[in-house]
């Protein structure tokens, strides 16, 4: 699935795609077996950024969120 270009696709596409229903969702047990599958619904790095708070401090924290790859 990490291969999809899910930017250029309809979004009923996509739906189909996930398996999921535009108006419902997931249904209850569907969202529990996609967590314990993908863990929480969370971006990786907060996650390592909670993990490493009391070393980080606030200046390095503005660094890393406005670089910008060149």
């Amino acid at each position: 699935m990490s291969k999809i270009a899910w930017h250029t696709m309809e979004v009923d596409e996509v739906l189909k795609e996930l398996k999921t229903d535009r108006n419902k969702g997931l249904t209850t047990k569907e969202a529990k077996k996609r967590f314990q599958w993908f863990g929480p619904n969370e971006f990786p790095c907060f996650y390592y950024l909670k993990a490493s708070m009391p070393v980080i401090s606030w200046p390095m924290i503005k660094v890393w969120i406005s670089w910008v790859p060149s």
